[in-house]
């Protein structure tokens, strides 16, 4: 075979091969999406079905954006965290146990100081003195990282050792699971605290 046809062979071959690599990674991408959605609806909807809990606390729905967006962006740089070290082959259990715990320990400081932001927002602005505004997304931020931080990371191996790229899957993933953990955490919250 001569030097031209073998060039060409590879340069086809490398052309099939880019091919199929950007329909997987659009595949990929669309499944995730798709979930991200219906997940979307599902969170809206137990809002819906449990907005009568929520009216109980006077102001909560000033905390639930912030919560919200909280916990997905710690799950979401946790996630990211551990995708990189799998990229790099330098994951181990211990690292991902570091990065658990470091994720949990900024959860909590984030909802004690998200707690005191709303709390103090309620009663200067609203005049709202309810201590439950501090207390909830403590608690909630608990129970949902409890939950959301080992599945999480479970998934991020779980995809990678099933040969599928993590950063195109894990984001859309993460809001979905973490909303409706996030919304369940409050709930629940809220029913201790009543």
């Amino acid at each position: 075979m001569k030097k031209i046809d073998i060039l060409k062979r590879n340069k086809k071959i490398s052309k099939t091969l880019e091919r199929k690599k950007r329909i997987k990674t659009f595949e990929e991408i669309s499944i995730s999406q798709t979930i991200s959605i219906f997940g979307g609806l599902i969170a809206g909807s137990i809002l819906l079905v449990y907005i009568d809990h929520i009216l109980l606390v006077p102001g909560l729905f000033i905390l639930l954006p912030g919560f919200l967006e909280m916990g997905n962006a710690i799950s979401g740089s946790l996630s990211s965290r551990i995708s990189s070290r799998l990229h790099q082959n330098t994951l181990t259990n211990l690292i991902i146990l570091k990065n658990i715990i470091a994720s949990l320990l900024l959860n909590i400081l984030t909802s004690v100081v998200l707690g005191a932001v709303i709390y103090t927002i309620s009663r200067i602005i609203f005049k709202i003195d309810n201590y439950q505004l501090f207390i909830i997304p403590i608690i909630a931020g608990l129970i949902s990282s409890i939950i959301v931080l080992p599945l999480i990371s479970h998934m991020v191996l779980w995809l990678y050792h099933h040969h599928d790229e993590p950063d195109n899957i894990i984001g859309p993933i993460i809001t979905t699971i973490g909303d409706i953990v996030n919304i369940g955490a409050i709930l629940i919250a809220i029913i201790i605290l009543t």
